[in-house]
C-alpha cells in the first residue's frame, strides 16, 4: 500500500505539471487527485521540490543511460557527437509536455563546481557527456573556457530545437535533423581544423 501511495502521487503529480505551471500546482492538489490527504504525501515527501525530482528522475536517467550508451559506443568522434546531439533532440520531443520543467526547473549553470538541486546533478551528467564530447573535436589549444562556451552553444541550440518545434510535432521532423547536422557540421565539424 505505501509504495502505491508513494507511486500513485508521483504519477499524479507527473500528469498535472504536463497540464498545469510547476508554481501553479499544489501539494492539496496532487492529495486529492492521487486520493489521500495532503498529509499523506508528507509522509513520502518532504517538499514539492521533493514530488518533482522524484517525477523528473526516471525520465532524466533514460537521457543520461542513452547517452552514456552512444558515448560507449566504438564509433569516430564526430559519429558520437551527432547522435549524443539526437539523443538529446529526441528526448525533449518525447518529453516535450514538460521539457521545461525537467530541464530548466532550478537550473544553475554548467560552470559552478557543486549543486544542492538533486535535478540539477541529475541534468548535469548528461551535459557532462555533451560537453566531452564536444571538448574532445576541438582544438587541444583551445582553452577550457573557451571548450566550455561552446559546450553550451551547442546545449543552447539544442534547447532552443525542441523549445520551438516540438509544440508543434511528437516527434522530431526529417529536416530539423537535418538542421541539426547543418549546424553540428559548420560549427564543430568543419571548424576542427
Amino acid at each position: 500500500m505505501i509504495k502505491d501511495t508513494r507511486e500513485r502521487v508521483i504519477k499524479v503529480a507527473e500528469l498535472l505539471f504536463q497540464k498545469k505551471s510547476y508554481q501553479d500546482v499544489g501539494i492539496r492538489e496532487i492529495a486529492r487527485a492521487a486520493g489521500c490527504s495532503h498529509t499523506a504525501i508528507y509522509q513520502y515527501f518532504k517538499t514539492k521540490d521533493s514530488i518533482l525530482y522524484a517525477v523528473a528522475e526516471k525520465p532524466l536517467e533514460r537521457l543520461y543511460v542513452a547517452c552514456l550508451a552512444v558515448c560507449e559506443k566504438q564509433i569516430s568522434k564526430k559519429e558520437k557527437l551527432l547522435q549524443l546531439c539526437q539523443v538529446y533532440i529526441d528526448f525533449g520531443f518525447r518529453e516535450r509536455n514538460f521539457y521545461d520543467l525537467l530541464i530548466l526547473y532550478h537550473g544553475q549553470r554548467v560552470d559552478q563546481a557543486t549543486s544542492e538541486q538533486p535535478i540539477h546533478q541529475l541534468r548535469m551528467k548528461s551535459f557532462y557527456l555533451l560537453q566531452e564530447s564536444v571538448s574532445d573535436l576541438l582544438p587541444e589549444d583551445m582553452n577550457v573556457e573557451e571548450k566550455l562556451n561552446i559546450s553550451r552553444a551547442v546545449f543552447i541550440f539544442l534547447h532552443g530545437l525542441v523549445t520551438i518545434y516540438s509544440i508543434d510535432y511528437q516527434e522530431c521532423p526529417g529536416w530539423v535533423r537535418q538542421m541539426l547536422l547543418d549546424y553540428i557540421h559548420y560549427t564543430i565539424l568543419r571548424k576542427k581544423i
